[in-house]
């Protein structure tokens, strides 16, 4: 059965350190959920992950910032070895904020537990599959926790400076602009996508129903952009937001989804055009010129200079 956040019970290997539980209290704003893996020579992402996340709580005051949790969930096999993950459980393991979980079953692959096939960039092979069934785990999980707004994150993005009051800022006005949204992307692959909590079993059904078609993160464009019947259906009509601004910053320099070395990625503050992210989700800079939220409403165009903190300044701007 999943450990559902709760403490994880002690065992004679190095993954034995206890879980944490949420705290007690109003489900929250926002849940950040993290899947890891170990990876080839335990580099420490996850940990600097988690204190990029620590550092930006530490200032959130007592409002919606304050009611933020973030849940780790380690994948594979119970008891399966990962260094980091059992460092994280130990230096965050005491914070209400922070809560840790193992992958409460091992779901199976439509293909068989035979299966090998490697697959490539678009058509998912065993390992990818395996990583859509991952996603599925942690947010179903996260569902049970019922958040207002859920947070895909991998165990490599640090939270850039300021990146809590541009979460809170990017949310508010996109419910202001469009009511209630089905997705809000403010990064690029399978990071930086908000949703909220009463959508999170329905994705993850769907993720399911389709990991042998396409990979997670090109899953949940068509997902939220309703590029099939079964995804228009549930989105009714409902917008996908693009933020103009990266409020992540990738630490790893290969893909948990492409074993391939990427030359570059966006930083702190970059745009996120086409390009980066598909058309449908990207923030279209010819519509909304003088807005940082796309769809904008005709003629609105406030924005805050977010891009100023990648170049050095404070981030406040122009309305």
């Amino acid at each position: 059965s999943s450990s559902s956040a709760s403490s994880a019970s002690s065992s004679s290997s190095a993954s034995s350190a206890a879980a944490a539980k949420p705290a007690p209290g109003p489900a929250p704003w926002l849940l950040v959920g993290i899947p890891t893996v170990r990876r080839a020579h335990d580099e420490d992402y996850l940990l600097r992950t988690l204190r990029s996340v620590r550092e930006l709580l530490g200032a959130a005051g007592d409002g919606k910032r304050s009611r933020v949790l973030v849940l780790v969930m380690k994948m594979g096999a119970p008891g399966a070895e990962h260094a980091v993950f059992d460092a994280a459980v130990a230096e965050f393991g005491g914070d209400a904020r922070f809560a840790f979980s193992e992958e409460p079953e091992q779901l199976p692959d439509p293909k068989g537990p035979q299966a090998r096939d490697s697959g490539d960039p678009n058509k998912p092979g065993v390992r990818v599959r395996r990583q859509t069934r991952n996603l599925v785990s942690l947010v179903r999980e996260a569902a049970r926790l019922a958040p207002d707004h859920y947070l895909f994150l991998e165990d490599d993005m640090a939270f850039c400076p300021r990146g809590l009051e541009a979460m809170e800022y990017a949310l508010d006005k996109a419910t202001r602009y469009h009511g209630d949204w089905l997705a809000v992307r403010a990064s690029y692959g399978m990071n930086g996508i908000f949703m909220h909590g009463r959508d999170l079993a329905a994705f993850a059904d769907y993720l399911l129903r389709h990991q042998a078609r396409r990979p997670p993160d090109h899953l949940v464009v068509e997902w939220f952009a309703g590029e099939t019947e079964e995804s228009r259906r549930y989105k009714a009509g409902r917008a996908h937001v693009g933020f103009r601004y990266n409020l992540f910053d990738h630490m790893g320099s290969v893909s948990t989804l492409r074993s391939k070395r990427s030359p570059s990625y966006p930083k702190c503050y970059d745009e996120l055009l086409e390009g980066t992210v598909f058309k449908v989700e990207a923030f279209d800079p010819a519509q909304c010129p003088r807005d940082d939220v796309w769809p904008c409403p005709r003629g609105e165009g406030r924005a805050v200079d977010w891009g100023a903190l990648r170049r050095g300044g404070g981030g406040d701007g122009r309305g």
